[in-house]
């Protein structure tokens, strides 16, 4: 029997606020095909009330990028519903790992297949994420950007920034420990905690993470030291031309839970592509975790 009833969230300024336009595409397509759809922006806060059309839907739809769904993850898993992802942030990692796009006929034939699919998430500073956190440029570069930007960005709106912090950023000295035993002592260099292989742009630091589906608990990380100018470009013109990274002379790690300090000074870190504050910080696998409806 398909699904028949669809809540349909949407962020009002992802995609600098082409959300609403697709979504309403998205909600006449279900009604034409006698699905009933409940939509309802997300608040400011990111997340949206349990109404009582909510809490009847079988699937929960959302329309916008990586941050969108980072903020609703608390209702999402206390919901447990299964989740269906509209890409149309900036980025929107979660989609591309499933395969899912911005066609609604799409989700039309998921709802019928009801094929479906349960992640386990991580979190940092017990704020629970879905793809990854990191600590270097990117997390600097996001940092500088909340404080400043009032509206969602598109992925090529982060070259810029990225690009001119790239020139002047300077890697703080970071120390790391892998389930109680230190494994980066005062070093300078970027790290990553990866929930998924997936990043910005196409681009993986962390390949080996491709088993967050599994129940196997471990974090995949990877850590690259003494990452300078040369080394930042080299990143950019990876992300923007779609090439491997080059993981020559990184550290690969595995493991339940990882505590990241530095004793020079706090430093950003950021998750999804959304700042979630400063060093120190523990990384540890969520007991939460989210069902997926799959293409």
């Amino acid at each position: 029997m398909s699904i028949t009833r669809v809540a349909l969230l949407y962020n009002p300024i992802a995609g600098r606020g082409r959300s609403v336009e697709i979504a309403r595409r998205f909600q006449s397509l279900l009604l034409e095909n006698r699905v009933a759809v409940c939509l309802a922006e997300t608040l400011p806060n990111g997340q949206s009330p349990l109404t009582a059309e909510i809490a009847a839907a079988e699937v929960i739809c959302i329309a916008g990028g990586d941050g969108t769904l980072l903020r609703l993850i608390p209702q999402l898993s206390e919901w447990a519903k299964p989740i269906w992802l509209i890409p149309t942030g900036g980025e929107c990692l979660a989609a591309r790992r499933f395969g899912m796009t911005a066609e609604p006929t799409q989700l039309l034939n998921a709802l019928k297949k009801q094929q479906r699919s349960e992640r386990l998430l991580a979190e940092a500073s017990d704020r629970p994420f879905f793809s990854m956190t990191s600590f270097g440029l990117d997390a600097e570069t996001i940092a500088l950007l909340s404080k400043q930007r009032t509206s969602k960005l598109s992925r090529f709106g982060y070259v810029l920034p990225t690009l001119r912090a790239a020139l002047t950023f300077s890697n703080a000295k970071l120390s790391v420990s892998a389930d109680g035993k230190k494994v980066i002592d005062e070093e300078s260099g970027y790290f990553i905690v990866a929930n998924g292989s997936e990043y910005a742009g196409g681009i993986s630091f962390v390949p080996e993470a491709s088993g967050a589906h599994s129940e196997n608990p471990l974090l995949c990380a990877r850590f690259f030291p003494n990452a300078g100018i040369f080394r930042n470009i080299e990143w950019i013109f990876d992300f923007l031309l779609g090439f491997k990274v080059n993981l020559a002379g990184t550290r690969f790690f595995r493991a339940n839970e990882y505590l990241v300090t530095s004793a020079s000074h706090s430093i950003a870190f950021q998750a999804d592509g959304e700042h979630l504050g400063e060093t120190p910080v523990t990384i540890r696998r969520s007991s939460k975790r989210l069902q997926f409806l799959l293409p």
